[in-house]
């Protein structure tokens, strides 16, 4: 296995992920958003919250562990409405967006520098993914189904455009199956593949609207639409290419 630049091997038999140093912490630190308190409060005392917060990044990787306390998801504001044309007054057409915690989202920024490189050197990885990959959009997406056409059209081909759209997408990810994909597709093993578990696997949810909160309630077949590192697990690990 080759892991040069996403893990580093400890023995023989294992491998862990890499350690974050003090400038990796800032450098992801001042790449939050000021949207909420704690991430103002982290850039304003970096020069000592850093070494602690790579000490919790350093034992969490060398254990393969997510924190358990960082699990729990609440969506605090109203949930958005999953198209506009659903109707307000019904539950299901709602989509809860989790907010989680800023040192979570910290330990998920260090992992995702690591294993996103790494995956994107397989040659499993799919070359044509737009979705949360550096570089690419939407547009850009759009850009080559257009030329495609073109070019077929301009050299007397026949051209068909094939388009699948998964409802509520995210909440349909088996959690075994990404793991299996990570392990078997993309190489990823040991250390590395046990925290990603870790990571996936046993989070819970709490809706809040106003004064009112649901119980803490388990997710049981998806990751949480706030997680930075779980939504591109899922494009580059669960959403394989399909040949035609």
């Amino acid at each position: 296995m080759s892991f040069a630049n996403c893990f580093t091997a400890t023995n023989a038999n294992s491998t862990a992920l890499q350690r974050p140093v003090n400038c990796a912490v800032v450098s992801v630190c001042f790449c939050l958003t000021n949207s909420r308190h704690t991430s103002s409060l982290l850039k304003l005392s970096t020069d000592i919250m850093s070494s602690l917060i790579a000490r919790l990044a350093n034992l969490s990787f060398k254990d393969g562990v997510f924190p358990s306390r960082y699990k729990a998801a609440r969506a605090t504001h109203t949930p958005l409405l999953k198209k506009p044309n659903l109707s307000p007054h019904e539950p299901a057409n709602h989509r809860p967006i989790s907010n989680l915690c800023t040192f979570s989202k910290i330990l998920e920024k260090l992992v995702l520098s690591r294993l996103q490189p790494h995956a994107m050197k397989s040659t499993n990885y799919c070359k044509f993914q737009s979705a949360y990959q550096k570089g690419h959009s939407t547009e850009i997406a759009l850009l080559r189904v257009v030329n495609d056409i073109q070019r077929a059209a301009g050299n007397g081909q026949c051209a068909a455009l094939l388009v699948l759209d998964i409802s509520s997408a995210f909440n349909a990810i088996d959690h075994t199956t990404l793991t299996d994909r990570a392990r078997t597709v993309f190489s990823i093993h040991e250390v590395a593949l046990d925290w990603l578990r870790c990571f996936i696997t046993k989070r819970t949810q709490q809706i809040a609207v106003g004064s009112e909160k649901s119980a803490m309630f388990p997710y049981a077949s998806d990751v949480p639409q706030d997680s930075v590192l779980g939504l591109t697990c899922t494009q580059s690990f669960y959403r394989y290419p399909i040949h035609l």
